[in-house]
Parts: C-alpha cells; structure tokens; sequence
C-alpha cells in the first residue's frame, strides 16, 4: 500500500514537471528567458525530490502509468532541449553581426583625415 502512494507522490511531481517544461517553452517563445531560469531552479528541486522517492521505493518496478509519463516527459525535454539550442545559435549570430556591427561603427569613428596643401616651390 505504501508503494502505490509513492508511486502517486512521483507521478505528481513528474506532472508537476511536465508544467514546468511546458511552460519554459512558451517562455522561451517569449524571449523571457530570466523567467525561465527560475523554472530550471524548480526542476532541479522536483527532481531532487523524484529520487528521494526513489531511494525510498527500493528499486520497485513502475507501474505503466509512470513508465508513460516518463516518456511523455522526455519527448518534452528534447524538444525544449531542441528549442534551446536553436535559440542559442540565434543569439550567437545576431551577436556576431552586432559584434560587426560595432566594428564598422567604429572604423568609421577612428578614421582620421589629415589635410595638407602641395606647395610647389618651382617658379
């Protein structure tokens, strides 16, 4: 009987982490990236508490429903994964063009002209 409630205490935690990734991904659409962040954090202490379970589960099979769950889940990660990366090399490149950007600014900003005037000493 204590097994089938741990086993609903992770399937709660697992759910509770697949909110947590779906919403990072509409985050990560809105650019709101700091938010996410904080979202990681909470992942981190759900995950904590998902291997507490475990060690207190001793090893005990999954029942089908967490095993589903779990795989639901790590579709949902790789996909965010994905989007992060995508968003990552996005970021780089626009990084590079300001980079550039900002080169040529400024070879324009130090280029010195210097006047002079050709005296011609012949009469």
């Amino acid at each position: 009987m204590m097994i089938n409630s741990l086993h609903e205490q992770k399937l709660s935690l697992l759910e509770q982490f697949g909110e947590f990734t779906l919403e990072q991904l509409r985050l990560l659409e809105a650019g709101k990236y700091e938010e996410m962040l904080t979202l990681f954090e909470k992942k981190d202490i759900l995950i904590k508490m998902i291997d507490e379970l475990d060690k207190q589960l001793d090893f005990a099979p999954n029942p089908e429903e967490l095993l589903e769950k779990l795989k639901e889940l790590q579709a949902l990660n790789k996909q965010l994964e994905e989007k992060l990366n995508s968003t990552k090399t996005a970021i780089g490149e626009k990084l590079i063009e300001l980079q550039q950007g900002k080169q040529s600014k400024n070879m324009y900003q130090h280029y010195i002209q210097t006047e002079g005037a050709f005296i011609d000493k012949r009469q």
